[in-house]
């Protein structure tokens, strides 16, 4: 192996992604026994499902994301490599749901200026 590969193995180290997925499947497991509604029936509806509209919903979300990371770069006047662009929409992605779904719930439904009002506090850290 040359030091170029040596390099990006070492970076993206596949065994650095095992935790955060045995948490991820673990949280999903506590929410489906805590669950009070759930049956086996339900189960049953994933495999029941259709492939094509799967399909198109997988489409469109990559579509998004692509359009999200040209996006990135051309706002940056392309300084940033193509690579950076994906980890900051991976990030803009994460903190956005964690945030918005978390803190602020229901934020769709307030009118714009209460919405400022919401975030004014960060601004003072951008």
């Amino acid at each position: 192996m040359n030091l170029d590969t040596q390099k990006i193995l070492k970076t993206l180290n596949p065994n650095k992604i095992w935790l955060p997925v045995a948490i991820s499947v673990g949280f999903v497991a506590f929410l489906i026994i805590t669950d009070e509604n759930f049956t086996a029936q339900k189960i049953n509806l994933v495999f029941e499902a259709r492939i094509f509209p799967i399909a198109l919903a997988f489409g469109v979300l990559l579509i998004k994301e692509l359009a999200y990371i040209y996006r990135i770069r051309t706002l940056t006047n392309e300084e940033i490599s193509w690579t950076n662009s994906v980890y900051v929409i991976m990030l803009w992605a994460s903190f956005g749901h964690i945030f918005c779904q978390h803190f602020y719930p229901c934020m769709h439904d307030r009118p714009l200026e209460r919405r400022r009002q919401a975030f004014a506090p960060l601004l003072k850290y951008i």
